[in-house]
């Protein structure tokens, strides 16, 4: 932490309060199917896209017209070997 944000914290924070250091990380509940590279490297969108019309891969949820993936069934198709 920079000692800028070090000074704006302690002008915020209560006096005694501390901060919480390194929280695990969560991982996400659904990705979109634009960010899916920050997910898995080296799949592209347009991958997914094709697997849709197959009928292959996890279920897109749909919000607002933009297809979603569910993390958790992203990590199981790769873990059951769905993907060759």
């Amino acid at each position: 932490m920079s000692k800028k944000t070090r000074k704006f914290l302690r002008n915020i924070v209560p006096e005694g309060a501390r901060l919480v250091k390194d929280l695990p990380e969560i991982p996400p509940v659904f990705v979109a199917v634009k960010a899916i590279g920050s997910v898995v490297m080296g799949l592209a969108p347009k991958t997914i896209s094709n697997w849709f019309t197959q009928g292959i891969g996890p279920r897109p949820y749909y919000v607002n017209g933009r297809p979603y993936l569910k993390y958790e069934e992203i990590i199981e198709m790769f873990e059951t070997g769905v993907v060759k």
